[in-house]
């Protein structure tokens, strides 16, 4: 079965082997963007399980670059699938501004999102050596 392909800014199909403009929207079919830049762009790919596959690629690869990304998937996606995915994402990329949202989300709106939190959110710091 052949692969499919689509344009990482307009999400139609394009050709298999396609170069230059995208046929649909114009924008370039192939810029240069990192593997981490098409992942990101790929959080908001029309299909449910491309963008899942993309938060959890992106927690995986621990990349900063998508934290602002994955902190706007957690916040306003209407899908607590991919909520729960940018949680999750965000809770292995550890930084500091990816484990407040974290941290945050224990109050979601969405039960998944709040079992993902809670799973990469300490409520309390950890004792070490009996202190």
């Amino acid at each position: 079965m052949p692969l499919t392909y689509f344009c990482q800014h307009c999400w139609r199909e394009v050709p298999a082997g396609a170069r230059g403009p995208c046929p649909h929207c114009g924008a370039p079919l192939d810029n240069g963007a990192s593997y981490v830049e098409k992942l990101i762009r790929a959080l908001d790919a029309p299909e449910a399980t491309t963008a899942l596959r993309a938060a959890y690629l992106l927690g995986r690869l621990k990349a900063a670059a998508a934290v602002p990304a994955l902190m706007t998937k957690l916040e306003k996606s209407p899908d607590p699938y991919l909520a729960a995915a940018a949680c999750e994402a965000l809770g292995q990329i550890g930084t500091p501004e990816a484990a407040a949202a974290v941290c945050a989300a224990r109050k979601h709106r969405f039960a998944t999102v709040r079992r993902a939190a809670v799973k990469y959110c300490q409520t309390s710091p950890r004792k070490k050596n009996g202190v």
